[in-house]
């Protein structure tokens, strides 16, 4: 498990074009109160005047785990997402402030007591770790190509990763609000049948069951077979998350929602999966007898409805992540400042708006982050541009971002006058490739 999430890529430095310098956002940066800030690591700053072994060891916060094992774990159990923090405890001071301003608040606590398991990866310059830590450490460091301090990332309990952040002004609150623009859902685990049947039919969403019986000899083995199932990537990540868990003690239940049940399934076996839509129809019912956790989940997967994506541009950039991962397509996001930028009108005149391109385009999912001048986009989308802004390093417009269908970025690259559509398409491709 460590080395798929070892492949992940965490952050990339975009760049224009070296014909063309795009046109720059001058005043038009994001509002102060979604500025990412980090530090840069400097490790050959330690007290020359101490030998490592003379220092105090550094301390995990009360609630963090400095195991990449324990975290791992912890999160398939709880079917968590992972936070992975990335700081210099004793020596970055936006590090600091972001445990003071965010970490430390009863809402970031609140928040992550439900949503995540909390991964610590301190790089100290006035306190030693253990050298097993301390080798972990470096070894993420250097893999995930971190580029400062701090950075917190999220992934999925099977590797995916899905989003970065480094230190944001405004408390936990906005910290919280925008860490939730770039992170998809959490898929919860419901024990309750009937506030599991609610939150279908609220979200118009399936909802798939999986039954054990407690009083049974089988119920440890039957239990975990659940959990694996409902942990798996092939029906976290295939699904989109749009779906309602619950994990059920059928000894339980009362004779009503028994009798419920039994209309769709008549078997008394152990583990029972059952699939309903948000109208409580049956989709697709199963004994887990045969078929791996990992297997049932990808079966599962294929009754989803998958929503219809008609090949136009989206303003919703969780949208298009999501959309992505259903279809399996790279995400194709474009930064502009459509009523200002001279270069990203003649983009959308060359490339974009040609018949070659509407044909091309197909197997990509189109987003586009607009910064306009003359007029105001919605609060959520401008301070969803501002946040993804941030989080690519985009210092510059028009710029074209290459995104994988499981959030690894892939490339970068700007505009120039005389790039054909063939061009542009020639220039990602290569970027796949890679």
């Amino acid at each position: 498990m460590p080395n798929k999430i070892i492949a992940l890529l965490l952050m990339i430095t975009l760049y224009s074009s070296s014909a063309l310098r795009a046109e720059t956002l001058e005043e038009k940066k994001p509002n102060n109160d979604s500025v990412a800030v980090q530090e840069q690591p400097d490790f050959a700053t330690d007290d020359a005047g101490k030998a490592a072994q003379d220092l105090p060891f550094a301390k995990t916060p009360e609630g963090w785990t400095d195991s990449l094992r324990a975290a791992l774990n912890k999160a398939r159990a709880e079917n968590k997402y992972i936070l992975a923090l990335f700081t210099g405890s004793d020596w970055c001071h936006y590090c600091t402030q972001l445990k003071k301003e965010v970490f430390s608040t009863p809402e970031f606590q609140a928040w992550a007591d439900k949503n995540v398991v909390k991964l610590y990866l301190d790089f100290p310059k006035y306190h030693q770790l253990p050298e097993q830590t301390k080798a972990q450490n470096v070894a993420l460091f250097q893999r995930f190509g971190i580029q400062g301090f701090p950075t917190a990332l999220f992934f999925t309990p099977q590797g995916q990763a899905l989003t970065t952040i480094g230190y944001l002004p405004g408390g936990g609150a906005n910290w919280i609000k925008q860490v939730e623009m770039l992170l998809p859902k959490t898929l919860k685990v419901e024990k309750s049948l009937t506030v599991a049947m609610k939150d279908s039919a609220a979200n118009d969403i399936p909802l798939l069951l999986g039954i054990y019986d407690s009083k049974a000899k089988s119920a440890p083995v039957a239990k975990d077979n659940i959990d694996q199932t409902f942990s798996s990537p092939d029906l976290l990540l295939p699904s989109g998350k749009e779906i309602v868990l619950s994990k059920i003690d059928y000894s339980k239940l009362t004779p009503t929602q028994k009798k419920m049940l039994s209309s769709v399934s008549t078997s008394k076996a152990f583990p029972k999966y059952i699939l309903l839509s948000s109208k409580r129809d049956a989709i697709y019912s199963s004994e887990q007898s045969h078929l791996q956790p990992a297997e049932l989940a990808q079966k599962i997967s294929s009754y989803l409805i998958k929503p219809e994506y008609d090949g136009k541009w989206l303003q919703d950039y969780s949208e298009g992540l999501k959309l992505a991962r259903l279809y399996n397509k790279p995400l194709l996001l474009f930064f502009t400042g459509s009523d200002w930028c001279g270069y990203c009108e003649q983009m959308q005149k060359n490339i974009f708006k040609t018949e070659e391109f509407a044909k091309k385009s197909k197997d990509y999912i189109l987003v586009e982050l607009d910064f306009p001048r003359g007029f105001e986009l919605p609060e959520n989308i401008r301070m969803q541009n501002d946040v993804v802004m941030n989080a690519f390093n985009i210092e510059g417009f028009p710029t074209i971002v290459l995104e994988s269908s499981n959030g690894m970025p892939i490339g970068g690259f700007g505009y120039t006058a005389s790039q054909s559509v063939s061009d542009f398409f020639e220039t990602i491709e290569k970027s796949l490739e890679q």
